[in-house]
């Protein structure tokens, strides 16, 4: 048998992380680009960021832009907004769509726009070279696992494609995972993420090319 298994390269696991969030990103940066969900800048978890990356003296751009599935204008309106802040970390608070945004912006940032280009079978067949930005996930739903894989899927609402950037360079630098985020989510939202999870399981296990870990 052979296989490749790539993860994060720190995860946590606790419930109430974010309110410790200072302490997990201590020295990772000092500008940063948080990709959001607009539902946590209007229920206070914005807010607890925002205060803690202050108290260390961190700069940050936000980009609320981000509205149901990732789009490739999205990535290129993070990715610019990003670079005229000058940022040197990303970061996403929300679900696998915010995840994703944030995680192909990482490295759009660092190895120039379109995102298009580094789609597959739609773009220019355009590699990462550079090294992303340094990435934070912090998902909020429990299904997706765009916070552990090493591609982000976007796609385009006038041109009717999703498609998948794929880098091992993608692969996030810290995970932050607090169960508490996810407890002020719509129960469609939570049965959604459920069953996507469990759709990601089946595959998994049943795939021809499922490993021990898997």
């Amino acid at each position: 048998m052979d296989f490749l298994f790539i993860a994060p390269s720190k995860t946590i696991f606790k419930t109430g992380a974010l309110d410790d969030i200072g302490q997990y990103v201590e020295g990772m940066g000092k500008r940063f680009l948080i990709v959001v969900d607009p539902v946590f800048e209007q229920n206070g978890t914005l807010g607890k960021v925002r205060t803690q990356l202050d108290a260390l003296d961190i700069a940050y751009t936000v980009y609320l832009g981000v509205v149901g599935e990732p789009d490739v204008s999205y990535v290129d309106d993070a990715s610019a907004q990003a670079k005229a802040f000058g940022c040197d970390l990303g970061m996403s608070i929300g679900g696998g769509s915010v995840i994703d945004v944030g995680k192909a912006s990482a490295g759009v940032i660092t190895n120039g726009p379109p995102v298009k280009d580094y789609l597959e079978f739609v773009g220019t067949g355009r590699k990462v070279k550079n090294p992303p930005l340094p990435f934070i996930a912090i998902p909020t739903t429990a299904g997706t696992g765009a916070e552990v894989t090493k591609n982000a899927v976007i796609g385009s609402k006038k041109e009717h494609f999703k498609r998948s950037m794929r880098d091992d360079q993608l692969i996030a630098n810290l995970v932050i995972v607090d169960p508490q985020l996810c407890v002020s989510a719509p129960p469609k939202v939570t049965a959604i993420s459920g069953i996507d999870e469990m759709t990601h399981l089946i595959e998994s296990y049943a795939t021809w090319k499922a490993t021990p870990i898997t």
